[in-house]
């Protein structure tokens, strides 16, 4: 199949044209005008730039605002300080919910449900997007290294094998990403299991959830107790959103660094998650289509549709594509369809003319028949 269009134009600025121009003189011109395209060009990009500058800063403003905004509010109604506050809102951006620190008044809970839902749509896309740069900044520098050891450790396997950047990235990207995410992940959850128990092994915690009639002396009777196991079962937890609430930050400093933690931490989490569907998808896929390289000769015959003893590149693709399972043979089957309802004069391609024709008939069937079902409206309109 074949679509015939507007006859290509010459190109004006080929290198092999005869144009007397292109010497002496003429080629000065050209090498003026490139110039003076480039510089043209140059001003575009620094507006493109800027542009995108601004609206990263309105996204920040409007992240930075809102969170303001639900930390005031829990601040004047609920009492808490402005790090507690803080927490709170974190927990609810990230969608971990402890439920350490529920709101205590009717006023404060129909707030943060609605601001939860802003919070969801709005601000988590945001500062998401911008903490993932962040680390796709640093994980695009870790993946690098790896495909230079890989590439080296192929060469030094095979000396005859001549792998680039892109060879190498073609064969070990996915899972390149799968050992940077793990990477990123695991460091996360081990900075929570080391530092957690180091400073709040034995607290009495403070403001809202400070234990009465504790004291530093009595912390590890009377207060909250973190030992490793269970600084790495809050790690864990915590990252992947669950949120049980049993162990949680309980120390200013602690809440402090877990504000920060929670966020890498959670998109690490994500990062590792997406990495390894990743892996088991694409594998799964090449699995299909190594098997839609075998066949016999029945199912050869019934792809070869113009039955000339081969198969053009529209028919295997056509077979790829049913075999991978990307479209139901019935969508194609209608796309074939409408390519002969299209094609009037059966040459097997199609001309722009052909195309704007159906258009526009298809247009005008679609306004009659509307037409219709107006009419038709209106006559029941009468009777009733």
């Amino acid at each position: 199949m074949a679509v015939r269009g507007v006859q290509a134009q010459p190109n004006l600025y080929d290198a092999t044209s005869s144009d007397p121009s292109e010497d002496g003189e003429g080629g000065q011109g050209s090498s003026q005008s490139s110039a003076d395209e480039g510089d043209s060009l140059l001003p575009r990009e620094e507006r493109h730039k800027k542009a995108m500058a601004i609206r990263k800063l309105r996204h920040a403003v409007v992240v930075v605002a809102t969170i303001l905004v639900g930390m005031a509010w829990l601040m004047y109604f609920e009492g808490w300080d402005w790090c507690e506050s803080l927490y709170v809102i974190t927990q609810v951006i990230t969608t971990i919910g402890y439920g350490d620190m529920p709101p205590h008044r009717d006023c404060s809970r129909m707030f943060l449900a609605f601001y939860a839902l802003l919070i969801l749509v709005l601000v988590a896309f945001f500062l998401n997007n911008f903490i993932q740069g962040l680390m796709d900044s640093h994980a695009d520098a870790i993946r690098s290294r790896l495909r230079d050891m890989q590439k080296d450790a192929m060469t030094n396997f095979n000396p005859d094998i001549a792998l680039d950047d892109s060879a190498v990235k073609s064969l070990f990207g996915r899972y390149n990403k799968l050992i940077v995410s793990t990477i990123f992940f695991a460091a996360c959850i081990v900075f929570g299991t080391l530092y957690y128990p180091w400073e709040e092994g034995c607290t009495c915690s403070y403001g809202e959830l400070l234990v009465e009639n504790c004291t530093a002396e009595t912390a590890c009777e009377d207060g909250y107790t973190l030992n490793h196991a269970q600084a790495f079962y809050m790690s864990v937890i915590t990252l992947t959103t669950v949120g049980f609430g049993d162990y949680s930050p309980k120390t200013f400093l602690g809440r402090m660094i877990g504000i920060v933690w929670m966020f890498i931490g959670v998109l690490a989490a994500a990062g590792w998650m997406e990495a390894i569907q990743e892996v088991f998808f694409k594998n799964a896929e090449e699995r299909k289509f190594q098997e839609a390289e075998m066949m016999n000769q029945g199912v050869f015959d019934q792809i070869d549709s113009d039955g000339d003893g081969y198969l053009s590149k529209s028919e295997w693709i056509h077979y790829c594509v049913l075999k991978q399972r990307l479209v139901d043979n019935e969508v194609l089957e209608a796309i074939g369809q409408l390519y002969d309802r299209i094609d009037n004069d059966r040459s097997k391609s199609l001309t722009l003319a052909e195309i704007s024709q159906y258009q526009s008939t298809h247009a005008l069937d679609i306004r009659s028949k509307s037409q219709k079902r107006l009419e038709k409206a209106k006559k029941l309109c009468v009777v009733m």
